[in-house]
């Protein structure tokens, strides 16, 4: 089937349903593939038209399509390289030049005591020494001790740790030191990391939390409401799940991610915390990989492994149900444990058959 000029498929003779993609200027209209005039002067700096000869898609940034003439116009400012809605909505400019006011471009843009100012000159970056940025505004803070950043001249918004500042602009030291703020020398209002404020008893406002990892508490003491950075909080159980370093550590059984209170089966807690592999037999606990510290209940350690001790009365093996001493009172009889038999008269207690202990 012969396809129209322009065409790469067609549903029936010189009805085309898909053009070429040689040149972006072509459009699929009733069949035919046209060709977008952009030679004519109205389509200067146009890209791409519809169906209408109306462009749809303009060369570049610098040029949006007018609601009214459907043709594409460049930004009012000529050094504006990207406008939107309105010609006189500047974006962005040439060469790292400055947006002013969202309509100009300036080469050069100054905010005072700013060192640096942001693509907008709206906003300072950086500012000169002995000021403080605040919301993009810089602010001499020279004049306030203990000052953080200011939020005007010589007015103190935050203050140092230790300090808060008051509704004047000055920074205070708080008297208690586990206050991070206080609304005057004496009185807390807040408190440092690890402690909670208690706002019903001004004698004792910071309250410790007494769970591990926590560092904001409720009331009182032993319900958390926050815990560290590297915790999460558990609030059906009230407290802080850390996750650990070792694999070999069981689900929540950590202190912090470092130190593991119960590993997984097959190995051993070491005094460090930290998981051992313990694949000895009978073993409970080993203190380096697979070298058994103590055995499990009628076992004996020989030689870092464990042996069976299944002799009644007896405290020490040598081998393999093989005893080699007795607890006291019994005697050692071919490997077994034996009672005395005292022949001392009134005696309860022998430690040889004829000797009372």
């Amino acid at each position: 089937m012969e396809c129209p000029q322009n065409c790469v498929s067609c549903s029936m003779p010189n009805y085309c349903t898909a053009c070429v993609n040689t040149t972006a200027n072509l459009v699929l209209s009733n069949g035919i593939c046209a060709v977008c005039p952009l030679s004519d002067p109205d389509f200067v700096n146009c890209s791409a038209c519809n169906v209408d000869n109306k462009c749809s898609a303009c060369k570049g940034i610098q040029y949006i399509i007018s609601p009214i003439t459907y043709t594409c116009i460049q930004c009012a400012d000529p050094n504006c390289v990207s406008c939107d809605n309105s010609t006189a909505n500047c974006n962005q400019c040439v060469n790292s030049q400055y947006v002013v006011n969202g309509t100009k471009c300036v080469s050069k843009c100054s905010l005072p005591n700013c060192f640096t100012v942001d693509n907008k000159c709206k906003n300072c970056i950086i500012c000169y020494t002995n000021y403080t940025n605040f919301n993009g505004v810089c602010y001499n803070c020279t004049n306030v001790t203990q000052c953080l950043i200011c939020n005007g001249n010589n007015t103190c918004a935050t203050c140092v740790t230790g300090y808060s500042a008051l509704p004047n602009g000055t920074c205070i030291s708080c008297s208690n030191i586990l206050c991070s703020a206080c609304s005057s020398q004496d009185i807390c209002s807040a408190c440092i990391t690890g402690y909670s404020f208690n706002a019903t008893d001004s004698s004792t406002p910071c309250i410790s939390c007494n769970i591990r990892g926590c560092i904001s508490c409720n009331d009182t003491a032993d319900v958390c409401t926050k815990c560290d950075n590297s915790s999460t909080l558990d609030t059906n159980d009230n407290v802080c799940i850390y996750q650990c370093a070792d694999i070999n550590c069981m689900a929540n059984a950590c202190l912090d991610t470092n130190i593991c209170t119960m590993c997984q089966p097959g190995y051993s807690l070491s005094t460090l915390g930290t998981c051992l592999l313990c694949n000895v037999s009978n073993c409970v606990n080993c203190n380096a990989t697979n070298i058994c510290a103590s055995c499990d209940d009628l076992y004996q350690l020989i030689n870092t492994t464990c042996v069976s001790c299944n002799i009644q009365f007896c405290a020490q093996c040598s081998t393999a149900n093989t005893c080699s001493g007795c607890i006291p009172n019994y005697n050692l009889v071919n490997g077994t444990c034996k009672p005395f038999s005292c022949a001392v008269g009134n005696c309860s207690v022998c430690n040889s058959t004829d000797v009372c202990s």
